[in-house]
C-alpha cells in the first residue's frame, strides 16, 4: 500500500481507507470519544506504554494479520507513530514532550478492548481507534506529522 502524500490530518485518515462513511461517527459517538482521548491524554504515562509495550506488539501484529484492509492500514499507522513517539519521547523539548503524550495516548487508547466501542464488535469495534488516530494526527505539528509520514515510506521501502 502506497503511502499517502498530504501531511493533513483528514488526507492521512481518509488513506487508512475507512469503509465507507465509517470516518463519520455520529456526533455524540464522537463526543464520547473525544472525552475518553482527552482523558487518556491527561493521564498518560510513559511508563504504562513502556510496560505494556508487548501487549501493543501482539495487537499491532493481529491487526496486522487481518484480511480486512483498514485494519492492515491501522497497524501500518500504529506502527509509525510508535516510531514518532520513540523518537519524541527522547527530546527533551516541550513540544517533543507533547506530541510524545499525544501519540502515547493513542496508542494506550488503542490497547483499550473496552473503550467506547469495544474491540470484539465485528466491522466496528475499531472505528473509534482509527477516530482517536485522526484526533492524534490533528493535534501533532506539520513537522510531527511530516515525520510521521517519513515513518510510513521507510515501512513500504523495499
Amino acid at each position: 500500500m502506497a503511502s499517502p502524500r498530504a501531511s493533513s490530518a483528514s488526507s492521512l485518515i481518509a488513506a487508512l481507507n475507512l469503509p465507507k462513511g465509517a470516518h463519520r461517527l455520529p456526533p455524540r459517538l464522537r463526543g464520547l470519544v473525544q472525552c475518553r482521548y482527552a482523558d487518556h491524554v491527561d493521564s498518560f504515562s510513559e511508563v504504562e506504554l513502556l510496560r505494556r509495550h508487548g501487549e501493543l506488539k501482539a495487537k499491532l501484529e493481529s491487526l496486522q494479520a487481518s484480511a480486512t484492509s483498514w485494519f492492515r492500514s491501522m497497524a501500518r499507522y500504529a506502527f509509525a507513530l510508535e516510531q514518532v513517539w520513540e523518537a519524541r519521547r527522547r527530546d527533551g523539548s516541550s513540544e517533543g514532550r507533547r506530541a510524545s503524550v499525544l501519540i502515547g495516548a493513542c496508542l494506550v487508547y488503542l490497547l483499550d478492548c473496552e473503550d467506547v466501542i469495544p474491540d470484539h464488535i465485528c466491522g466496528q469495534g475499531y472505528l473509534d481507534d482509527a477516530f482517536v488516530f485522526e484526533e492524534c494526527l490533528r493535534r501533532l505539528t506539520a513537522g510531527d506529522r511530516n515525520l510521521f509520514l517519513e515513518q510510513l515510506n521507510a515501512a513500504d521501502a523495499p
